[in-house]
């Protein structure tokens, strides 16, 4: 009989097998078939109207559902919901903290936070991807919660965005937090570094910038529970999972995050191992 050890080993080698000829499923969710299975949520919007609000399924599995194509709504409430739950008990979201949220993506943490009675501060969420944008304004948009469409080159969300290096669109040293869930996976050197900068030169002495990464020095993170990722492939300083498409998967070494951050003018920062993807937080003050 196998163990859990062994299916979760096996799991992880058809994922590998799958992801040579599927290396992003963000990819996939641009062709018109991926539209089709947006009918799949109409039974469960009648029967659960919890689900109504949500975004189409396509823009679901674009920003991350643990790789559940079908059927994911409750994937998708849970995890917006655990990132808000995370960042209120770490104490980097106070309930009046200006919070920029880069790779926003269709509102994930967004919908929970506008929803959370213990928060009036206030929200900018910035993505490359045009489309997320868009939905986010038109069904999360209030005098708190604005959305910027960032369109600046990405290989997988914004082919044919500027090469220009992006500026956050905010004064110096005016936002308490800087987040962003999975963009840090998908940067390479030159954009993961400027987007470090801007975060330093964006937050106030006493802020905070959490991001998760993939670390290299950090396997049973960076691999995932069913070892998903090989980041095979060097590219500067980075590893990454698909030469061909090299921001579909990125990993860095725990020694480049952390000197990225100290050379922006953070005064502290470490990666902590956590499941699924470890967290590079920095801070002003040390």
């Amino acid at each position: 009989m196998e163990s859990g050890g062994e299916r979760r080993n096996i799991s992880g080698r058809i994922e590998r097998l799958v992801r040579r000829f599927i290396p992003s499923t963000a990819v996939l969710t641009r062709g018109w078939p991926a539209r089709l299975l947006d009918a799949a949520d109409f039974p469960s919007r009648l029967f659960h109207p919890e689900f109504r609000e949500l975004p189409p399924n396509h823009l679901r599995v674009r920003v991350g559902t643990g790789n559940r194509v079908l059927f994911n709504q409750s994937q998708f409430q849970r995890l917006g919901a655990h990132e808000c739950l995370d960042m209120f008990s770490r104490g980097w979201l106070k309930p009046d903290s200006s919070l920029i949220d880069i790779g926003c993506g269709c509102g994930r943490t967004a919908a929970p936070l506008r929803q959370a009675a213990g928060f009036f501060g206030t929200y900018l969420g910035i993505d490359v991807d045009e489309e997320m944008i868009a939905w986010c304004r038109t069904h999360l948009t209030d005098e708190r919660f604005f959305f910027e469409h960032a369109d600046t080159y990405n290989s997988v969300y914004n082919p044919a965005g500027s090469r220009d290096a992006y500026r956050l669109p905010v004064e110096d040293a005016s936002q308490d937090l800087v987040i962003s869930y999975s963009l840090f996976t998908h940067l390479l050197e030159r954009d993961l570094l400027n987007y470090v900068s801007e975060a330093s030169r964006a937050l106030k002495p006493t802020g905070t910038m959490v991001m998760t990464v993939f670390c290299l020095d950090h396997p049973e993170s960076a691999a995932g529970r069913l070892a998903r990722f090989s980041f095979r492939h060097p590219v500067g300083e980075a590893m990454v999972e698909d030469a061909g498409l090299p921001e579909a998967a990125v990993a860095y070494p725990s020694r480049f995050l952390i000197e990225s951050c100290l050379n922006s003018g953070f005064g502290a920062a470490r990666v902590e191992s956590t499941p699924g993807q470890s967290q590079l937080i920095a801070t002003i003050e040390p």
